[in-house]
């Protein structure tokens, strides 16, 4: 039983072959180019252990709003957090990812979704985040673009686990 070498929760394979850089000067490229553009991504040093696919967090990009609630009379923080993440190949070669994690406070809850948050703080808020999510999700990935090896598509994963994959 095979398995796809690239793993992506974003959908899109940003993926760095053999290192030209060391890890570090590349963390610090992708930051920097970052800022340039705009954006305020804090440095993180976390590693996921996942055992086909481990990941290593480097940076964080939050966005805050926060929100009257009328039934607890307190305002709310709530927001998503984009987690920049060099995910290992499961043969070789790293591919550069994110993840999104929703949350909110008073209660801090970190496994909240889209449906949650505009169920309980409506449509008008959800959509505020979102078009901050996709704005800095354009800026991330036009900056994956440029450091990266190359950008590849997955195709079709086969039977036997086997996947293919083209260069877009």
């Amino acid at each position: 039983m095979s398995a796809p070498n690239f793993y992506s929760t974003s959908g899109k394979y940003f993926v760095i072959g053999e290192y030209e850089w060391w890890e570090d000067d590349l963390i610090d490229w992708i930051l920097s180019e970052l800022r340039k553009m705009g954006l305020k991504p804090e440095f993180v040093n976390e590693w996921n252990r996942n055992r086909n696919y481990p990941a290593r967090y480097f940076g964080e990009i939050t966005e805050d709003e926060w929100v009257w609630v009328e039934e607890d009379e307190q305002n709310h923080e709530l927001g998503w957090r984009l987690k920049l993440l060099m995910r290992c190949g499961y043969y070789d070669g790293y591919n550069l990812d994110y993840e999104i994690e929703w949350y909110s406070n008073p209660d801090w809850k970190f496994d909240l979704n889209e449906n949650d948050i505009e169920e309980v703080y409506g449509k008008e808020v959800l959509d505020k985040l979102l078009k901050k999510l996709e704005d800095t999700i354009q800026k991330v990935e036009k900056v994956y673009r440029k450091v990266c090896d190359v950008e590849l598509g997955l195709i079709g994963i086969f039977s036997n686990g086997e996947a293919i994959y083209k260069e877009i």
